[in-house]
């Protein structure tokens, strides 16, 4: 925790708009909008981001997090965020946390995404997991994909998945994976 992590804004180009857009966290690793805030995994905290402002409005802390990674925002506004560290996710809704599912399977959980009613997880052990999001029960997708990062769906239960490494695998209905761009 140095306080010099920022993020920058980036045009869909690629070209860098403002290197240091929001200036003072820490390690800032994943990020999701909602309501007009950008919430940011750092560290051990949520920090809320006001976009039309360009400015911190809070930071949350969360106990007893380790690594806190990936950001999602669920349909009923509650923040996900996962622990890589922890084997959980959790939610923050009004400022107040809570650990929303703590399991084995989520054992170096990193990448959220949400899809209809599911939350898409990527671990970084290889696994791509489905939550239901009433339920909260688990079901495994697809294993053996590397140092997982981030997942997209595509349709059809369809997937793109990526490793930190730098490798990207299409994963089909079945479970099969592909490697599409190894870097």
């Amino acid at each position: 925790k140095d306080g010099v992590g920022f993020i920058s804004r980036v045009s869909p180009q690629g070209a860098i708009i403002e290197r240091e857009w929001v200036k003072g966290l820490n390690a800032p690793k994943g990020m999701a909008v909602g309501g007009g805030r950008l919430y940011v995994s750092d560290v051990d905290a949520l920090v809320v981001i006001d976009i039309a402002r360009s400015a911190i409005v809070s930071r949350i802390p969360v106990d007893g997090a380790r690594f806190l990674n990936d950001v999602a925002v669920a349909p009923n506004g509650a923040v996900l965020v996962s622990d890589s560290g922890g084997a959980k996710i959790y939610a923050v809704k009004d400022g107040a946390v809570s650990v929303w599912l703590a399991d084995p399977l989520l054992s170096a959980v990193n990448g959220l995404t949400l899809e209809g009613g599911a939350l898409l997880v990527s671990t970084m052990q290889g696994k791509l997991l489905k939550v239901d999001l009433a339920t909260r029960a688990i079901t495994t997708v697809a294993e053996g994909l590397g140092n997982g990062d981030g997942v997209s769906p595509l349709g059809g239960d369809y997937y793109l998945f990526s490793e930190w490494p730098g490798r990207i695998f299409h994963v089909t209905p079945d479970g099969a994976n592909t490697v599409l761009l190894d870097t």
